[in-house]
C-alpha cells in the first residue's frame, strides 16, 4: 500500500484540514508525493520569477495558513506523463466529492515569462477567498 513519505506528511500538515483529509484517503489508494502546501514569502516569489506561479506574496492559496492549496504529484514522477497527472487528479476529485469537499478545476495560466502553464499538480480548495 502505498504511503507519504516524512517529508510529504510535513508539507501535507501545512494544509487546510480538508486537504489533509483528501490526500489522507487518496494515498490509500494512489501513490503520490507531495510538492508543496504552505509558501513563505521566498518561496512564493521564486515560483513566481520561475514561472510555477502567476501570483505574488501574499496572493497565492499557497499563502494562507493554512495552506488552501496543496501540489501534489504521482510516484513515480515522470513529468511528461500528463496521464498520470489526470489519473491522481481524477482520483482526488472522485475521492473529494465523496467527502464533501469542493475543489476548484485544474488551474491555468499565463507566468511571468508569457507561458501558458496548465498547473497538473495544483490541488485548491474552491472559494478560498471567501475564508477569513
Amino acid at each position: 500500500m502505498p504511503y507519504f513519505s516524512k517529508i510529504s506528511k510535513a508539507r501535507l500538515a501545512t494544509c487546510h484540514p480538508d486537504l489533509q483529509r483528501l490526500f489522507t484517503e487518496v494515498i490509500k489508494e494512489y501513490d503520490c508525493a507531495i510538492l508543496c502546501g504552505y509558501r513563505t514569502e521566498k518561496d512564493q516569489e521564486e515560483a513566481f520569477l520561475n514561472g510555477s506561479s502567476n501570483a505574488h506574496w501574499p496572493d497565492s492559496p499557497h499563502n494562507k495558513k493554512p495552506s488552501i492549496a496543496v501540489d501534489a504529484r504521482p510516484c513515480p514522477l515522470d513529468w511528461g506523463n500528463i496521464d498520470a497527472f489526470l489519473a491522481l487528479r481524477n482520483l482526488c476529485e472522485l475521492t473529494a466529492r465523496n467527502l464533501g469537499i469542493s475543489l476548484k478545476p485544474i488551474l491555468r495560466f499565463k507566468n511571468v515569462k508569457g507561458q501558458t502553464i496548465v498547473d497538473y499538480p495544483h490541488f485548491e480548495i474552491d472559494c478560498w477567498k471567501d475564508e477569513t
